[in-house]
């Protein structure tokens, strides 16, 4: 009993070769286990209970080898046109305009609603309805982005939600008080710690997902390109610290002009990065983009802020009240953000340059 069930499993072995290769790839394993496991139980019901079994697979073969192929066909030409939309050459005007978008929609647009006046006269339902598209647009291009292997245009987009997943994990569990409750600690206190443990927590999401991909067929390109080129961390963190640099403007009104001034140095940042081929002046790009982003928040919370902002800290004879010193906070948060995945470098040392990348 045992041989024939056993002759039936090297059948259906042989059988799983008529699959479409990505489809054997993804399922044969996981189906193989299932068809050992029925074989073996209606082994213990006799050799009818094994001619059954069989006669089932067996009609059943030709009509799912038939639906496997019409549906690897149709993901084919699915990835064919997601490819020529969304894979560019790398450093190509194209691939330039998709890392760009969510800077120039996020700090872009409301820049130039505020500069010609239009967010006075625009419906707040109809602004909140403005941002929700942007939002819809965002997402689908990131999730566009994880369907065609998360190239380097894509992974700003991945950066903005885990700087927010951060904060929603830390907040969860209760660590707001860190910065908004009256704990009696000093206000530099509070906020340097709450920043500390949020560094923690993003890193730490970030170095998950990285595990993750490694695990994940769809995924699994960009792990491999991650150890090759650590510096596409950094590029992951640069979309996280527009989360921070957007939030300096929460509390100004009018800032129009800063934020189109902001927008500058960070697209320009992008344009360097996608072009250059050396990993150390990549980084330091990055470095200096946002250095010179939070230069122009840090003159927009100094000129336009309606309300006087309480001392925070006091050095000697310098006072620095809380606006700039939030300000100059974020900055090394950011820059630590965008410098950690350095460390990566002594473990992983780059083989090959970016630019030689498919």
């Amino acid at each position: 009993m045992n041989a024939s069930a056993n002759l039936i499993q090297q059948v259906y072995v042989h059988a799983l070769k008529l699959y479409p290769r990505a489809f054997r790839e993804e399922y044969a394993e996981e189906l193989c286990t299932v068809f050992n496991l029925v074989t073996e139980r209606a082994a213990q019901t006799g050799v009818l209970g094994l001619v059954k079994v069989a006669f089932r697979e067996l009609r059943d073969l030709p009509f799912a080898i038939i639906a496997a192929y019409v549906r690897e066909r149709r993901r084919m030409q699915m990835q064919n046109r997601l490819d020529r939309w969304f894979t560019h050459e790398p450093g190509s005007w194209q691939e330039i305009l998709l890392a760009a978008l969510p800077f120039l929609l996020l700090m872009g647009f409301p820049g130039i609603l505020t500069v010609f006046s239009l967010d006075k006269i625009i419906p707040a339902v109809i602004g909140l309805g403005l941002l929700g598209l942007i939002v819809v647009i965002l997402a689908t291009l990131g999730i566009i982005g994880l369907f065609v292997e998360l190239p380097r245009w894509a992974l700003p987009y991945a950066g903005m939600p885990l700087a927010l997943v951060a904060f929603v994990f830390m907040f969860a569990l209760g660590m707001r008080t860190l910065f908004f409750g009256d704990s009696g600690a000093p206000w530099a206190l509070r906020m340097s710690g709450f920043l500390a443990i949020f560094l923690i927590v993003v890193l730490g999401l970030t170095l998950l997902c990285v595990w993750l991909s490694k695990l994940l067929p769809l995924t699994r390109p960009f792990y491999e390109r991650v150890k090759a080129d650590w510096s596409l961390l950094s590029f992951t963190m640069y979309g996280g610290a527009l989360v921070f640099i957007a939030g300096m403007y929460e509390d100004i009104v009018g800032a129009g002009w800063h934020l189109l001034l902001t927008l500058i140095p960070l697209v320009l940042g992008i344009w360097v990065y996608l072009r250059e081929t050396r990993m150390s002046r990549r980084l330091w790009t990055l470095v200096l983009s946002v250095t010179a982003a939070m230069g122009i928040a840090l003159a927009a919370n100094l000129q336009l802020m309606d309300w006087v902002s309480p001392t925070a800290l006091q050095i000697g004879p310098l006072a620095l009240n809380r606006a700039v010193l939030s300000v100059i906070l974020t900055w090394l948060t950011c820059e630590t953000m965008i410098l950690a995945p350095l460390l990566l470098r002594f473990t992983t040392p780059p083989r090959r340059p970016i630019l030689a990348e498919s």
